[in-house]
């Protein structure tokens, strides 16, 4: 046992000294380029127009990343059923969303990601059923279903294919 611990130790200890080497290589890299770079005089006015520029521009990225993974945290999945299928001839669409979504998330990630107009928004809340297996009991995980109704003229192609 001491054998291999001392060699585990030795394999922590060399990657330990090489994350050390890599941090210092950067570190010299960051300050060759900061020391190249050239200060060019310019106005306080265009400085702080350029700033606003910049952060508009960032905020604007960060929000279309978070807005995506924002419609993957509410969204699970698109029922497919008969009755579904159904109901799509009149504009309404189902999904299987997280229990912790409520309308205004639902309507915000289905106009994000399939860039629609929704009209309107229905949740349902799904028990589990109980089920047995031979003589153990047991029960479904509750879920929740939304029924997203469309503006008029606006289509979803989710059954392409099915």
């Amino acid at each position: 046992m001491s054998l291999i611990n001392r060699f585990f130790r030795k394999q922590k200890e060399e990657q330990l000294e090489n994350q050390a080497e890599n941090q210092k290589k950067v570190a010299a890299k960051t300050l060759e380029l900061v020391k190249k770079t050239k200060t060019v005089k310019t106005s306080p006015a265009k400085k702080a127009e350029s700033k606003k520029k910049e952060t508009v521009k960032i905020e604007t990225k960060i929000e279309k990343k978070r807005m995506k993974a924002d419609v993957y945290r509410v969204l699970v999945k698109p029922l497919i059923t008969e009755k579904v299928s159904d109901m799509a001839v009149l504009g309404k669409y189902s999904f299987q969303i997280k229990p912790k979504a409520n309308k205004i998330m639902v309507k915000k990630a289905i106009s994000a990601l399939y860039n629609v107009k929704v009209r309107d928004v229905r949740i349902i809340n799904v028990v589990g059923k109980s089920v047995r297996y031979g003589r153990h009991t047991g029960k479904r995980s509750d879920w929740k279903k939304a029924i997203v109704t469309l503006a008029p003229g606006e289509k979803l192609e989710i059954y392409e294919g099915v």
